[in-house]
Formats: C-alpha cells, structure tokens, sequence
C-alpha cells in the first residue's frame, strides 16, 4: 500500500514548512456530497480570511 503525501493546508514551496494532514474530497467523502462540502468549506474559509489575526483592528465596512 502506498503511503498518503500530506497535503494539507497547501503551502507555497518557499514556505519551509509542510503540510500537515492528507486531505483527498474524491477518496474521503460519498460522491454525492463532494459539491456540498467543497462549498461549505469554500465559505468557511472565506469568513476565516475576513477576521483579525490579533484582534486589535476591526473593520467596518459600510454599504450605501
């Protein structure tokens, strides 16, 4: 049996750290609920990347 690269979270090659987890939608999840997953976790990183890192600036964006 081959064994699993990690290849979680994915990191640029001049980063010299590695990835920490192996992560395969096709091999993991039923193929009905790939899509769903993908978007789910799509947003999730989305609302992730849009939080402070320290905490002491917060944004406020304003919409007309």
């Amino acid at each position: 049996m081959a064994r699993k690269v990690n290849n979680f979270p994915p990191l640029p090659k001049f980063i010299p750290l590695k990835p920490c987890f192996y992560q395969n939608f096709a091999d993991e999840i039923p193929i009905d609920y790939q899509s769903l997953v993908k978007r789910i976790y799509h947003v999730w990183i989305c609302k992730l990347n849009k939080k402070p890192v320290l905490g002491k600036h917060t944004y406020v964006v304003k919409t007309p």
